[in-house]
């Protein structure tokens, strides 16, 4: 399927990157910091709506009815 492909590729895409980024330690640090960046985006993107990060631990107890 197309979500299959695109998984593929992306997948491939990172495994090139990162063995291109290995390579180089000045490249391994430029694409820590982007990496580090794009968490921190999401992280601040799900606070914002409301998602609550460290909480996986959760049980089925802790949901309201």
């Amino acid at each position: 399927t197309a979500i299959a492909g695109r998984r593929w590729v992306i997948g491939y895409g990172l495994r090139l990157a990162m063995m291109k980024c290995a390579e180089s330690l000045e490249m391994r640090q430029a694409f820590a910091d982007v990496v580090s960046a794009g968490i921190a985006k999401g992280m601040s993107e799900g606070l914002k709506h409301g998602v609550e990060h460290g909480h996986a631990q959760r049980t089925i107890e802790f949901l309201e009815a």
